[in-house]
């Protein structure tokens, strides 16, 4: 039998959703019009909504200050040795190494797609700010000696650096998920990968087939070309091995956990190793 529905309770349902709404155009406001810090303005928008949820200044600080500490003690570690490890990676000339080499490999037809593979794997442990300057100029060169578009170009570079930054650990924001739900943070990154990959190939060549006849270059006080001495680089091997040592140690650590009983003294081990903080401390001092 149909009974029509509480129109009070309906309307309690849709208020979290309506403050959700709110908190969100606050936070909007505050970054595009009022030109606030993006971290100030989280914060506002985080207490607005703990005042409009009814649960009153202190609860609502409180609240703040606790998931602040919870996430940060989880993460701090992860963001401190993965800003070192990128920082060597990119003052090391490993970046250079290994776009150029996958450039060699596949040739000027297939350039696109070097540059995408090149940015997923340096973005796989490099931050995307970080792993963004250090490609920036590349791409820029190339642009400037083949004569092919900017974007054609820049744009899977872009959308393989954020396929990685967005979706996959040991990066802060699938790391936090991976901890918040309590998810084995290995294997968030081996089922991550396969998706991450299509979507920076949709994202990147696929997408900047739009933008094929755009022509474009960076402003002239941006950008000045440099030289970089081969010779003085590492060399592949090294390179892709510093690249990918955390990623493999990562999902290592899952594969001996699906593989082997959690109290064998392999597992316990393996699990140890493969811990995102773990392995990214390792792979700083391998760099």
């Amino acid at each position: 039998m149909y009974t029509e529905p509480d129109p009070a309770v309906q309307s309690e349902a849709a208020m979290p959703l309506i403050v959700l709404a709110i908190s969100i155009a606050i936070l909007l406001v505050l970054t595009t019009w009022g030109k606030l810090n993006a971290f100030l303005a989280l914060l506002v928008s985080a207490f607005c909504a703990g005042i409009l949820n009814g649960m009153g200044a202190d609860a609502t600080l409180k609240s703040i200050l606790k998931g602040f500490s919870d996430t940060l003690g989880s993460l701090a570690l992860m963001i401190l040795f993965g800003a070192m490890l990128g920082k060597l990676i990119e003052e090391s000339g490993a970046a250079h190494t290994i776009t150029g080499a996958l450039i060699g490999v596949l040739g000027r037809k297939r350039i696109q797609y070097a540059v995408l593979i090149a940015a997923f794997l340096i973005g796989l442990p490099m931050f995307y700010n970080a792993a963004f300057l250090v490609l920036i100029p590349l791409i820029y060169t190339l642009a400037s000696t083949t004569g092919m578009p900017l974007a054609w170009l820049g744009m899977p570079m872009a959308s393989a650096l954020s396929a990685a930054h967005g979706m996959l650990p040991p990066h802060p924001g699938a790391a936090a998920i991976a901890i918040m739900f309590h998810a084995d943070a290995g294997r968030t990154l081996l089922y991550g990968l396969p998706i991450a990959a299509l979507g920076a190939v949709a994202g990147g060549p696929l997408w900047a087939v739009f933008f094929r006849n755009l022509r474009s270059k960076p402003p002239a006080n941006l950008h000045v070309e440099r030289a970089v001495e081969a010779q003085g680089l590492p060399g592949m091997a090294v390179s892709i091995t510093t690249v990918l040592f955390p990623v493999a140690l990562m999902i290592a650590g899952s594969a001996v956990a699906l593989a082997v009983p959690g109290g064998n003294r392999l597992a316990a081990t393996m699990r140890f190793l493969s811990d995102p903080n773990v392995a990214l401390f390792l792979a700083m001092v391998l760099a």
